[in-house]
C-alpha cells in the first residue's frame, strides 16, 4: 500500500513581501489590522507577522475595490466572496459603459500585452507631441484612471499595473527635470509617512512647473517634521501633499493639524488625491484640492496674495 504523502506546508510571507506584492504599505497593513481586524496574520517563531497566499489575494481584492472608489472602512473587513461580488458589479458596469479610449488606445493596447518597450515609446511620443501640461491633463491623469479601471475589472494583473505606474512615473520624472528653477513661488511636494503612492503628486508637480512654479519635489514617505524643516530652508510658500484612497485618514489629520499649528502664518498647506475630499479640516491656510480646477484656483489665489 502506497504511503500517503504529507501535505505541503503553506507558504508564508513577510509583511515586506506582501507590501511589494500588493502595493499597500506595511504601515497601512498594520493600521488596517488594528482598526478593522484584517489582515489577521499569524506570527512566526521570531514573533514577526507572516501572511498566506489567501491573504495576498484578498488584499489585492481590497485594493481593486479602493481603486474603483470604495472607502477602506467599507471593504477591508469584507469576506472574499462579498468583495468578489462587488468587483463583478464594477466590471459589469464598466463593460456596459460606452468606451472612450481616444488617445489612450496605444497605451492600453501596450499595457494589455505587458509590452514595456511599446509602453515607454507611446508615453514618450505623447509627452513630446502634446507638451508637459497637456500630457498631464489629457494622457497621464486619464491613463492613471484607466489603469485602476482595468485592474478593478481584472483585465490586467498586478504586474501590469505596476509596470504601467512605473513607466508613467519615469516619464513624469523626465518632464519635471526639464524645467529650470523659476524662482517664486516655491512649492514643496511630498507625501506623509506610510503613503507610497506618488503618481498624483508627480502629475501635480509637472502641472505646477508648467505654471511657472518652482517645484521642490521630495517624494514619498516623509515625516512631517522634515517637511517643515525643508520648507523653512527653501522658503517655500506652500507644502503640497497627496493622499491616496488607502491613506490612514486619522493619522493624516493628526499630522496635517500639527503642521498647520506649527508652520509660519505665511505658508499654506495643500492636499490633493483621492482622500483629500474626506479630511474635513477647517483652517484658513488649508486647501483640499481633489481636481485640477481646485489646484489652478489655489495657485491663482496664492499669486493674488503677492
Amino acid at each position: 500500500m502506497a504511503r500517503p504523502r504529507s501535505a505541503k506546508p503553506a507558504r508564508l510571507y513577510s509583511i515586506q513581501i506582501v507590501s511589494r506584492a500588493t502595493g499597500l504599505s506595511a504601515d497601512t497593513l498594520r493600521m488596517w489590522e488594528r482598526r478593522y481586524g484584517y489582515p489577521a496574520p499569524v506570527r512566526d517563531a521570531r514573533g514577526n507577522r507572516v501572511y498566506s497566499d489567501a491573504d495576498i489575494e484578498r488584499l489585492l481584492q481590497v485594493k481593486r475595490a479602493l481603486q474603483a472608489g470604495a472607502r477602506p472602512h467599507d471593504v477591508v473587513d469584507r469576506p472574499p466572496a462579498e468583495l468578489a461580488r462587488m468587483l463583478e458589479r464594477v466590471a459589469v458596469a464598466q463593460t456596459q459603459a460606452p468606451e472612450d479610449r481616444g488617445s489612450l488606445t496605444p497605451l492600453l493596447d501596450a499595457l494589455a500585452r505587458s509590452d514595456a518597450a511599446a509602453l515607454r515609446v507611446e508615453l514618450r511620443k505623447a509627452a513630446y507631441s502634446l507638451g508637459p501640461r497637456r500630457f498631464v491633463t489629457e494622457v497621464a491623469a486619464p491613463f492613471t484612471t484607466a489603469i485602476g479601471t482595468e485592474w478593478a475589472a481584472s483585465r490586467i494583473d498586478v504586474n501590469a499595473e505596476h509596470l504601467a505606474s512605473n513607466m508613467l512615473s519615469a516619464q513624469l520624472d523626465v518632464l519635471l527635470a526639464s524645467f529650470a528653477d523659476s524662482g517664486a513661488p516655491i512649492v514643496l511636494m511630498a507625501t506623509l509617512p506610510g503613503e507610497r503612492h506618488t503618481l498624483g503628486l508627480l502629475m501635480a508637480a509637472v502641472f505646477l512647473a508648467t505654471e511657472g512654479v518652482s517645484v521642490r519635489y521630495l517624494g514619498a514617505d516623509l515625516p512631517a517634521e522634515q517637511m517643515l524643516r525643508a520648507a523653512d530652508r527653501t522658503q517655500a510658500a506652500v507644502i503640497a501633499l497627496s493622499l491616496s484612497a488607502a491613506a490612514d485618514l486619522q493619522a493624516a489629520r493628526r499630522d496635517l493639524q500639527w503642521m498647520l499649528d506649527t508652520m509660519p502664518r505665511h505658508r499654506e498647506l495643500w492636499v490633493g488625491g483621492a482622500a483629500s475630499r474626506n479630511l474635513d479640516l477647517r483652517h484658513p491656510r488649508f486647501r483640499a484640492l481633489p481636481d485640477w480646477d481646485d489646484l489652478t484656483l489655489a495657485l491663482s489665489r496664492l499669486r493674488g496674495k503677492k
